[in-house]
């Protein structure tokens, strides 16, 4: 997830430490406190789904495919905000911790209650998005309060959503704050970002042997200076 995490970096205009970073993909929803490199703090996480695989699943239950969740976006602008009632699980909690297994349930309910009219479809996918974006902004402010940062960072395969982007920007517009965030191309698992975290590496640290240490969990915050 570092790599993810400093994805950004790889473009010309890339932020710099310390900052908070909301890591959005298909296994991780996460609010980071970027110190420096190494030296990250979890604010908050997801205590159930993660946003990137709840958005693939509604995607399938409208039969846009599987991962769908870019398709689920561009689905959802046929729709009409505000035609259902969605809930926010935790928007409103004192922690920065999400929960997406309410809403990915409300909303799997509606699809099948509706599958026989396309416009409710196009309603639905619309609502779900505008919902999901909604606490996530929400979240990232209370960060920047909580912490008096104005750089944010964006990463992970739900970080090409452009309505993100755009309702993360107007929430920063306030503080005079700046959101970083990577090209398409760079959002998704690739060894680019890898690349670029092993060569921070290799230039900030001396190495006199490289040892290759196999984990296949790794939490960000367990990541220890070399």
């Amino acid at each position: 997830m570092e790599g993810h995490l400093l994805s950004p970096m790889l473009e010309k205009h890339s932020p710099q430490f310390p900052f908070i970073a909301l890591l959005v993909s298909g296994k991780h929803t996460q609010l980071i406190l970027a110190h420096e490199m190494s030296k990250y703090e979890l604010l908050g996480e997801t205590l159930d789904d993660a946003v990137g695989e709840v958005f693939d699943k509604i995607a399938k239950a409208l039969n846009l495919g599987y991962p769908g969740g870019a398709v689920l976006s561009t689905f959802a602008k046929k729709g009409i905000s505000g035609k259902f009632n969605f809930p926010h699980p935790m928007k409103y909690h004192s922690n920065f911790n999400f929960s997406f297994s309410g809403l990915k349930t409300f909303t799997l309910n509606l699809i099948r209650k509706n599958l026989h009219n396309i416009q409710s479809l196009f309603d639905i996918a619309r609502g779900f998005e505008d919902a999901v974006i909604n606490i996530l902004s929400h979240k990232c402010d209370q960060a920047l309060k909580y912490t008096g940062f104005r750089q944010l960072v964006i990463a992970g395969g739900v970080s090409s959503n452009k309505n993100l982007i755009l309702h993360l920007e107007r929430m920063l517009y306030k503080y005079r704050g700046k959101l970083f965030y990577a090209r398409p191309e760079f959002c998704t698992d690739n060894a680019a970002m890898i690349a670029y975290t092993g060569m921070m590496y290799f230039k900030k640290y001396s190495f006199k042997k490289i040892d290759i240490i196999v984990r296949p969990k790794w939490k960000i915050t367990e990541i220890h200076p070399i």
